[in-house]
């Protein structure tokens, strides 16, 4: 049927989650004096081997230069090439996760506002991914669109005064 066809070309677009440790570095800062996030992994270490937010892949690359649109390819020989497709609109699953409070106090909404959600990629090309592979940026069609600022345009940057502007 055709709607399940669009179910199918719907989430192919949103395979892989890719997250940025800078993200994560921002994360970690601030819940070092949010008593809301007292719970979220308080180093580097702790998020790369029990990442928080379900994400595939986690980046050395700030996710304020990664663009929709955006071809990253590994490198060390693999061919694998991913296509950035959204930015990622986090559900409560991350509150869950992260034990912190539901609303606008909570994990959810304050990744949301702050465009540090991750984004999305379709998969170009299947390739081996292991621990240690580095990525580079292959393509960039759109650099007028930061997955960031599509974020807060899109998702409303809730708690961002400047997003009204953004959309």
């Amino acid at each position: 049927s055709s709607d399940l066809k669009q179910k199918f070309q719907e989430r192919s677009r949103r395979a892989v989650l890719m997250q940025s440790i800078q993200n994560y570095r921002h994360i970690i800062e601030e819940a070092k004096t949010n008593p809301h996030f007292e719970c979220f992994p308080r180093t580097e270490m702790d998020v790369l081997l029990d990442p928080c937010f379900g994400e595939q892949l986690i980046l050395d690359y700030p996710s304020s230069d990664v663009c929709l649109g955006d071809l990253i390819a590994a490198t060390d020989g693999s061919t694998a090439r991913f296509r950035v497709t959204s930015p990622r609109k986090p559900c409560n699953e991350i509150d869950n996760r992260n034990e912190t409070v539901y609303g606008p106090k909570g994990l959810r909404i304050y990744t949301l506002s702050t465009a540090l959600a991750g984004w999305f990629c379709s998969v170009e090309m299947e390739g081996e991914v292991k621990k240690g592979t580095t990525f580079e940026l292959v393509e960039r069609p759109y650099p007028q669109w930061p997955v960031t600022e599509v974020a807060k345009a899109v998702y409303g940057g809730e708690g961002d005064p400047k997003a009204a502007a953004r959309g």
